[in-house]
């Protein structure tokens, strides 16, 4: 391992106990490719700067830097055998032995072991292929059907052309943000400058579904959920919320009164209308919106007082019907109805000590919550819920 990579991994706080590759051979330097070198072997597992974690049944799977993924023993976090060393964003169940995990460079990673070893199936190569022919398949059904060039729609076509072809000239450089599974054969991923794949195949093989998002100016996709009722929801840059109730046929936009990153999203039954769900949706600068489904309106949810306003809000979890947020800095809140004719408000609910954190799962205790499980800066951290 060069000097630069070391330094570099010891700021992450990865331990390093076995090299990458030699960088240097025969006295000249050599780059790596991190799409094809094997992620690091760390020294402290349970250390390693972690993005997301994911929960099926006890089983628990976590991803971060350099390619890290980490799955848990139920006593212990392990690391995984991973070909790539990019960093990993994302990872979600398909079944109790099937995961996907996406990231940097296009990647996205398959594992029929229930995490302890992985594949790449897909990367920023493919993807820009993909992505290239459905622009050029695009200007060629506009030209077809006598679309004028200095129409809106020919100009949205062209751009997006134009930045598919400059996007493919620097490789796989398009990070995935989140991969989602509504079932063993049915998943998601989406990313960066509007990317948008679907696999049919338990995540085998992934096609484009760029084409049924509206969003022309090739806006970034950061998260993607749904439920088993075929209904999607993706958040992204610009304040935006597309929905799908048809399993991804097609999809609406709903743009929030928030210009910046969205960050998640998430669908909760509201005691105020029985008939629809409360949707949620949040990012920076502790930014929190909530409307009643599709029919309802974007209002802004406030922070409680004396809570930074300025730290992102960046994860949540379903508690039975109570849905939990938690902010970049550990401040953890629940969202919270009081009678039919009141608006939502935010609880706080504790502090605690995690920094940088990413993603969280909930973990029950018979049916009472125990804790959270968080992906944090500080690596995969356990939060015990104190009794009340």
């Amino acid at each position: 391992m060069t000097a630069v990579l070391h330094i570099v991994a010891m700021a992450l706080g990865l331990s390093v106990v076995a090299p990458l590759h030699t960088a240097w051979a025969q006295g000249q330097k050599r780059t790596l490719d991190p799409l094809h070198t094997p992620a690091l072997q760390v020294a402290m597992p349970h250390k390693a700067p972690i993005l997301d974690v994911a929960m099926h049944g006890q089983a628990m799977l976590a991803v971060g830097a350099y390619g890290v993924v980490l799955h848990h023993t139920g006593q212990q976090w392990r690391q995984s055998q991973v070909p790539v060393s990019v960093l990993l964003n994302a990872v979600a169940w398909a079944s109790p032995t099937v995961a996907v995990a996406a990231g940097h460079d296009g990647v996205l990673l398959r594992s029929t072991d229930a995490g302890k070893s992985w594949q790449k199936v897909f990367d920023g190569n493919k993807a820009n292929e993909a992505m290239v022919a459905l622009a050029r398949n695009r200007m060629e059904q506009l030209i077809q059907q006598g679309v004028q060039p200095d129409s809106v729609t020919f100009e949205e076509a062209e751009l997006a052309l134009d930045d598919t072809l400059a996007g493919a000239e620097y490789g796989p450089s398009r990070p995935f943000m989140d991969v989602w599974f509504a079932n063993l054969q049915l998943g998601y991923a989406v990313g960066s400058y509007g990317q948008a794949f679907k696999s049919t195949d338990q995540g085998q093989t992934w096609l484009p579904l760029a084409a049924r998002i509206p969003n022309p100016d090739a806006r970034h996709l950061n998260a993607i959920t749904g439920n088993e009722q075929g209904h999607i929801w993706i958040v992204g840059e610009s304040g935006r919320v597309y929905f799908s109730d048809n399993a991804g046929e097609h999809f609406q936009r709903f743009d929030t009164p928030y210009s910046g990153q969205l960050y998640g999203f998430a669908s909760m039954p509201s005691n105020q209308q029985p008939n629809r769900n409360l949707w949620i949706a949040y990012g920076m600068k502790g930014h929190v919106y909530w409307r009643h489904g599709p029919l309802g309106q974007w209002q802004r949810l406030p922070l409680p007082m004396h809570v930074e306003s300025n730290a992102a809000i960046t994860a949540h979890a379903t508690v039975g019907q109570q849905l939990w947020l938690a902010n970049e800095r550990g401040t953890l809140f629940r969202v919270v109805e009081h009678g039919a004719s009141q608006a939502p408000r935010l609880e706080q609910m504790a502090q605690t000590k995690v920094r940088g954190v990413t993603a969280m799962v909930a973990v029950h205790q018979g049916q009472h919550l125990a804790g959270f499980w968080f992906a944090s800066q500080q690596g995969p951290v356990w939060w015990k819920k104190e009794r009340q």
